[in-house]
């Protein structure tokens, strides 16, 4: 692949990007260029979109714990894991590896976005129900329905407090929230988050 295609390749990422085609778009675009197929999954090995020709496994894990045939990337935003992207069925692994890694990254800003959005979503409805904002259960679950949030019947509230000097001062509390999403997930309902100076609440 000539430095000039490895140029227009990206150049199409940004428009698709711009033009709000979205993570799938994206695949799509990388599996097209790399003649092979491409599965997009989030940082717990979940599926969110596939693309492209030839056999694609359920899951790119184990491309990365027992190399298996492929390629497969991290998707980061910043120090963030936001999840993986694989490739398989090229021929030319050099070539191929270039291609995945812009795709990775331009997707990465994607999912980053997607995500920024659908938590400020979300932590609207916490923050309004931590200042009292609704007069009865039954307003609280219609907001949270249209936000996007399966409440779960019952809930209990954790304070996780980040160490108070300069370098966690500065910090968004993104590692503790990547954290406490881990430790606390459940198949209830949904958990709410809410940051309020160095001190994250877990519903």
């Amino acid at each position: 692949m000539t430095p000039e295609e490895i140029v227009v390749f990206s150049e199409t990422l940004a428009r698709i990007a711009a033009s709000g085609g979205g993570p799938k778009a994206l695949a799509s675009h990388l599996a097209q260029a790399a003649g092979g197929g491409v599965l997009l999954e989030d940082s717990q090995w979940h599926h969110l979109a596939s693309a492209g020709s030839g056999p694609i496994p359920p899951s790119g894990r184990r491309l990365v714990e027992a190399a298996a045939p492929g390629l497969a990337q991290r998707i980061t935003a910043g120090s963030v894991e936001l999840g993986w992207i694989s490739l398989f069925g090229t021929d030319s692994a050099a070539d191929a590896g270039i291609l995945l890694r812009l795709a990775a990254a331009a997707i990465g800003v994607e999912l980053a976005r997607d995500g920024a959005a659908l938590r400020e979503r979300k932590h609207g409805f916490w923050e309004s129900l931590c200042d009292g904002a609704f007069h009865d259960a039954g307003a609280s679950r219609e907001e949270a329905a249209a936000r996007g949030i399966g409440l779960a019947p019952s809930y209990i509230a954790v304070a996780l407090e980040a160490e108070d000097h300069e370098e966690k001062r500065a910090a968004d509390l993104s590692e503790l929230r990547a954290l406490a999403g881990e430790a606390f997930r459940s198949t209830d309902g949904d958990v709410g988050m809410l940051e309020r100076g160095l001190t994250l609440f877990v519903f």
